[in-house]
């Protein structure tokens, strides 16, 4: 409903200026022929004073004729310059819409990205922590486990005395070596 009254409007704002101006055209032409007709006579009567009257009459029509023709002008000026002038109006209006659309359409995506950037943070932090408390059970654990085969190796040793240490204590052993070192490593 809005675009068609705008449409309305628009075409009575165009008659109506191709309306004055051809008005203003049509006078501009008449007074313009009217003074080539009065300059085409000969200024040369026989009394002085109609002659001196014809050159003031003809210098007034020429005056007039010259405001016209300045009327003239711009109104033609501006009927011919507006009309490109509202057409890249219009195309900068439609290039500013896609523009906003476009920013829209960005901000949504960045708030997305916001959205789950924030969330995989949040993911990080609870693997962190997780990783962490899995870190500190295993320390744990080893250092229970540790006594326990320090102890067992210790009570091989004194069993068997100098002889040669069974399979199981060089295993029991390597044990106690490989939980030293993965202590180390954890911290």
């Amino acid at each position: 409903m809005a675009d068609e009254k705008t449409g309305v409007m628009q075409a009575m704002r165009e008659t109506i200026t191709a309306l004055i101006g051809l008005t203003v055209l049509t006078i501009t032409v008449w007074m313009l022929v009217d003074t080539f007709q009065t300059g085409r006579q000969p200024f040369s009567p026989k009394d002085k004073d109609e002659q001196s009257a014809r050159i003031e009459g003809y210098n007034r029509q020429k005056d007039v004729m010259l405001y016209a023709l300045t009327l003239f002008g711009t109104v033609m000026g501006y009927y011919f310059g507006r009309v490109p002038a509202e057409l890249r109006a219009q195309n900068a209006q439609q290039a500013a819409d896609t523009a906003q659309s476009n920013l829209s359409s960005t901000q949504d995506k960045l708030a997305q990205a916001a959205a789950t950037t924030a969330e995989a943070s949040s993911a990080l932090r609870s693997a962190d922590e997780a990783h962490e408390k899995e870190k500190s059970d295993i320390k744990s654990n080893l250092a229970r486990i540790k006594p326990l085969v320090s102890n067992s190796v210790q009570g091989q040793r004194k069993t068997l005395g100098a002889t040669q240490p069974p399979p199981e204590a060089l295993g029991l052993q390597q044990a106690e070596y490989l939980i030293d070192d993965l202590l180390q490593r954890l911290g």
